[in-house]
């Protein structure tokens, strides 16, 4: 797979459903903690060994929610009770 297409499946994938579901205020969080980590998964690539693997899995998942938890933070877009 290429480089482009690793970045845009899973981008439009998003850009789809915030089409059908509707976007929100930190989206473009999301989308920018999706594209991190796909450029996670390209070091990943080159360097791939079981202890990375993992601690890529782990960084990535802090990544999203350390990136998305900022943007709530910062535009002050809490979920309605």
């Amino acid at each position: 797979m290429g480089k482009r297409t690793a970045f845009l499946v899973p981008l439009c994938g998003l850009l789809v459903s915030g089409l059908v579901l509707g976007f929100y205020p930190i989206s473009a969080f999301v989308y920018g903690s999706i594209a991190l980590m796909t450029r996670l998964g390209f070091w990943l690539r080159r360097r791939n060994t079981v202890s990375r693997l993992g601690g890529t899995t782990l960084a990535g998942a802090r990544l999203f929610f350390v990136l998305t938890n900022f943007g709530v933070w910062m535009l002050g877009a809490w979920v309605p009770e």
